[in-house]
């Protein structure tokens, strides 16, 4: 069974964030203490009470009271899993409408295409 936790212990945190191989600083613990302007969530996504992934998000205010949120080269997750990605997405979908966030920016540190430099004929610009 899949829950999304909206504030997990930043040890448990920090510990999956710094294991996973898409890892950055942007995504600690200690990012959301230096953004010391931003409201920060320490996000889990649990299968089977076993953590699978995690987002920092953090909300800032926008004019007119609205607010954004934003995760920082995240989230931490198994892309190829589809059903931790939408449970993930859904989570931090819910969260952003309760802190009445009027959008929600990722930019996952996601690699797009790899290859090697002999294969220069196939990297071809965009």
């Amino acid at each position: 069974m899949l829950e999304f936790k909206e504030k997990i212990d930043t040890g448990e945190y920090d510990a999956f964030a710094s294991a996973h191989p898409l890892s950055s600083i942007n995504q600690s613990a200690k990012w959301a203490d230096i953004k010391s302007q931003w409201i920060p969530f320490h996000c889990g996504l649990y299968d089977s009470d076993q953590l699978v992934g995690v987002a920092l998000v953090l909300i800032r205010p926008l004019p007119l009271g609205l607010r954004f949120a934003y995760v920082p080269r995240g989230p931490l997750i198994d892309f190829n899993n589809k059903e931790h990605v939408n449970a993930m997405l859904q989570g931090l979908k819910k969260l952003a409408k309760k802190n009445h966030c009027l959008f929600v920016r990722m930019d996952p540190k996601v690699l797009y295409r790899d290859f090697m430099i002999e294969d220069k004929e196939s990297a071809q610009p965009l």
